[in-house]
């Protein structure tokens, strides 16, 4: 059985998760990045498919950015990392 504060919790998410769907690509940008950033198998399994896509020797990012209230370009930094990323991104939405 879930705790109070547990679903307290899970409804906040759902909230900002239908929050972030009604901002178009951006919320689509931020809930993909935060599901991805959310377990660590995920992660790891989006960092691989970054590297398949870009080679070994790539040295970019291996994650999406997510947007952040407190840096004020991370709008701007979310969009520039999901076009980098974007041959991973295809292959896990797949």
């Amino acid at each position: 059985m879930v705790n109070q504060a547990e679903e307290y919790t899970m409804e906040n998410e759902k909230q900002a998760l239908k929050a972030w769907q009604t901002k178009g690509a951006m919320g689509k940008v931020h809930n993909i990045g935060t599901w991805i950033l959310r377990n660590p198998q995920r992660r790891d399994r989006f960092s691989q498919k970054v590297l398949q896509a870009r080679g070994e020797s790539y040295n970019g990012p291996l994650l999406l950015h997510v947007r952040n209230i407190t840096c004020w370009s991370s709008d701007a930094e979310s969009i520039d990392t999901a076009f980098e990323l974007r041959d991973a991104l295809d292959e896990l939405s797949e």
